[in-house]
């Protein structure tokens, strides 16, 4: 294997990781308008009377309005199913042309992958076949206080639905993160699945960050680390909007790897590494204290503790 050819296989895997960030966005942007349609049916029926008077007109709401959230539930699971399906489909030509191919090794599907793909824990988003039932139950939650709201103080649903205007925006907010980690790190759950299935086959692993001032500390302090078996390696994706992979690895391969984040670092201008690492670890950092001492065992080190 050439240089050019190992520089080739690290480029693909740099473009599949931003193709996955694009993925995840087009992912929120489609989970957003099923959520803004049911949004729009559900204040036509709180609109439809202007107080929740009575314990009957309550009830006649939430049961309305769970009706609805109950159809974007379906309808977001639809939407997530079909996700995976299409991820895999289009992970298997990646794996078979990209990995495979270089590695010189023969990857065998796992079974079920779509089972498995629904079971997998992503962030503290909770499980990806629980996403939709997850997205429908928090608004249901919204809706009914709204709703006791009006009337336990015998306000206006209007008047009350503008005083919850904060906590709707903070879930749509909410939403759009965990639906974009969500969307992105599809593709790299199932690439674990299979590399689990064939680890055999695989000399090693090495985690891969895109290295820029979004990259966050954990992420940089994985950047370039080996990893001998892949159970070993942290779950993916760690935190919401992570856009690290892991890259299937070799000695030969091993000799062109990017450069790890601490001497991506060192090399940014100033004003790069303040935005980093914020007005106070910058400052530890301009007394001498070393990148690497941001974070401890996974978890970023509390600010009172690197003072101390």
């Amino acid at each position: 294997m050439t240089k050019e050819d190992v520089k080739k296989y690290i480029d693909n895997y740099i473009l599949h990781i931003v193709r996955s960030v694009e993925y995840g966005n087009l992912f929120a942007d489609d989970f957003a308008d099923y959520i803004k349609k049911a949004k729009d049916k559900c204040k036509e029926v709180l609109y439809k009377n202007r107080y929740c008077s009575t314990k009957k007109i309550c009830k006649q709401a939430l049961k309305e309005i769970k009706e609805i959230l109950y159809k974007l539930q379906l309808d977001l699971e639809d939407y997530v199913d079909d996700s995976i399906r299409d991820v895999i489909e289009a992970e298997d030509e990646w794996i078979n042309i990209n990995v495979a191919n270089v590695i010189g090794e023969e990857f065998n599907p796992p079974k079920n992958p779509e089972a498995l793909m629904k079971g997998l824990p992503i962030a503290t988003v909770g499980l990806v076949g629980m996403f939709g039932e997850s997205v429908a139950s928090r608004l249901y939650n919204l809706y009914e206080g709204v709703v006791q709201s009006s009337y336990i103080t015998g306000s206006s649903v209007e008047d009350i639905y503008d005083d919850y205007e904060p906590r709707f925006n903070n879930f749509d907010k909410g939403i759009k993160k965990e639906s974009e980690t969500v969307g992105q790190s599809l593709s790299s759950q199932y690439d674990r699945i299979v590399y689990t299935k064939n680890d055999n086959k695989i000399q090693y692993y090495i985690w891969i960050s895109l290295l820029d001032s979004s990259t966050c500390l954990y992420c940089g302090s994985l950047s370039g680390k080996r990893f001998d078996d892949i159970n070993k390696a942290p779950l993916y994706p760690p935190h919401f909007g992570c856009r690290c992979q892991l890259l299937i690895c070799n000695d030969e391969i091993a000799k062109y790897i990017p450069k790890d984040y601490e001497h991506w670092f060192e090399e940014q201008p100033k004003e790069i590494k303040k935005e980093i690492l914020g007005k106070n670890r910058f400052q530890l950092y301009e007394n001498g204290m070393k990148i690497k001492s941001f974070v401890n065992n996974g978890q970023i080190t509390p600010l009172k503790d690197l003072k101390r």
